[in-house]
This record gives C-alpha cells, structure tokens and sequence, in this order.
C-alpha cells in the first residue's frame, strides 16, 4: 500500500481547502483506501473505490466499492450495487455514495456520513 495523498501535508482543515492538491494527487488512481477522522464525534471511517477518481463532476458506478467504520470495525455495502456509487468532481474531495466531502463554496470543506 502507497499513501498517494495526506490532507494534514496538504492543508486540508477547516480553514483552508483545495480540491485541485486531492485531485492531482489521486485523479487517474484506482483501488484507493480513504480514510477520514472526525475529531468532533471522535470517529475514524472512509471508503474503498476500485475505480479511479477523476474530475469529471459525475456520479460512477463501482460495483466493488465500501464505506468502513474502524471504530466499530464494520463495512457498508451499497444495498443496489448497479447504482453510482462514487462521486466524482473537480471541487469535492473524496465522496462516496453515504460519505460526502464537498467545498461549501467558500474556502472550507464540509464532510457528512450516514454511517453511523
């Protein structure tokens, strides 16, 4: 395993996001683990995605994908594996189809799950 991004050397917090470093990063890398801390609900998850990200603002297919609590040590399934299940866009990090990570469209980025 490669570590190809890290947001704490890349100036991802609260205060200050660019997506572009993300996607040079990653565009064009398949089969990448992303994984994402919470340290206001003190939760570490993330997602798998075997296809590879891009910038192309569609939603993609990818029948192998996951989303991971480590907290809990569980994995998600999506329940309609034909549905898109990765998202990918030129202004968002890494977004799955229950883990989103988008730019508010002011300098900071806003992460959501529903993976409990």
């Amino acid at each position: 395993m490669t570590l190809i991004y890290d947001s704490a050397e890349n100036d991802w917090d609260s205060t200050s996001f660019d997506a572009a470093k993300f996607h040079t990063a990653c565009d064009g890398q398949a089969n990448t683990l992303t994984i994402m801390r919470s340290n206001t609900f003190n939760r570490t998850f993330g997602g798998f995605a075997a296809v590879a990200w891009d910038s192309e603002g569609l939603w993609v297919e990818d029948p192998d994908a996951y989303l991971f609590s480590i907290d809990d040590q569980t994995k998600f399934y999506q329940e309609d594996p034909t549905r898109p299940a990765v998202y990918h866009d030129a202004q968002d990090g890494p977004s799955f189809w229950d883990l989103f990570c988008f730019n508010d469209l002011g300098s900071n980025i806003q992460c959501y799950d529903r993976i409990g």
